[in-house]
């Protein structure tokens, strides 16, 4: 079995944050140009992270117990790229949440005021969700 078809069958966490990643550019193309910088790096950011949710709450779902013992007994090898993952959230979310503070502050936002807090908080809640699955 060659390794593209072995990492989508297997559903790694590699494979997660490869189709996260993919639904990261496919969004990306999506938004409109007149966009202020803030904006577009939030929306970007929460369908990754979501569609990275979705995919591991996918595969919980989907997972028997023989599975959870294999992953209990031996040492989880995704750690580091869930881990890598989980601390670039945190730094993004920060990062995005005082630049879309300082381009409120300026008005310089051109989205209305419950779409910045709906962005605000999928961006702040979505690390949360990520250290917790």
């Amino acid at each position: 079995m060659s390794v593209i078809p072995r990492l989508f069958y297997t559903f790694s966490p590699l494979t997660r944050l490869i189709i996260s990643l993919g639904c990261a550019v496919f969004v990306s193309g999506l938004l409109p140009s007149w966009l202020r910088l803030p904006t577009p790096i939030l929306c970007i950011w929460n369908s990754s992270a979501y569609v990275f949710l979705g995919l591991t709450w996918w595969k919980m779902l989907k997972a028997t117990a023989e599975e959870n013992r294999s992953y209990a007994q031996r040492e989880y090898k995704g750690r580091l790229v869930i881990y890598t993952f989980i601390v670039f959230a945190s730094c993004m979310s920060m990062l995005v949440i005082a630049s879309l503070l300082n381009y409120h502050k300026h008005g310089l936002l051109t989205i209305s005021l419950p779409l910045r807090v709906m962005l605000a908080s999928m961006t702040i809640f979505s690390p949360c969700l990520l250290v917790h699955t």
